[in-house]
């Protein structure tokens, strides 16, 4: 796994890049990372680009994220993503900093990475933090800096 980090100072603009294979670990690794750069919690927007990144769910994690619900849900790659989304949102609930961007934009061309991010979207919704997910970087830029 890659991660860089840049802020643009032009539009007060992070830009997170995250490459390669990612495990649950590896998410909550880059989002502690980011979290502890001023950089990236004094900037007013965010972008979190995913596009040369894979979500990688080896047995035992689906295993593990399988274990949050007991409804005899089927063991997928996309059941396991869900689950994550909602584990990195619990996590983000707990750890997240006090300062944050007042916006960010998650960009995932996957479609399983893309699934995860907007339900991970979803349940962080509501921590005054406007999230939203885009399948190309041009998009996210255009909403990060629009009104």
């Amino acid at each position: 796994m890659d991660f860089d980090l840049l802020r643009d100072p032009r539009t007060d603009c992070c830009h997170l890049r995250i490459a390669g294979t990612l495990r649950l670990a590896d998410y909550e690794q880059v989002f502690r990372t980011a979290w502890s750069r001023r950089e990236y919690t004094e900037a007013k927007r965010a972008l979190w680009d995913f596009t040369a990144a894979r979500a990688r769910f080896g047995k035992d994690e689906i295993k593990m994220l399988s274990g949050l619900i007991r409804d005899g849900t089927p063991r997928t790659a996309a059941r396991a993503a869900t689950l994550a989304a909602r584990r990195l949102a619990d996590f983000t609930r707990r750890e997240r900093p006090s300062v944050l961007p007042a916006r960010v934009a998650l960009v995932a061309a996957q479609d399983l990475d893309f699934g995860m991010m907007r339900v991970y979207a979803g349940h962080v919704a509501f921590y005054d933090v406007a999230t939203e997910v885009f399948r190309a970087s041009e998009d996210a830029l255009g909403w990060l800096l629009g009104p």
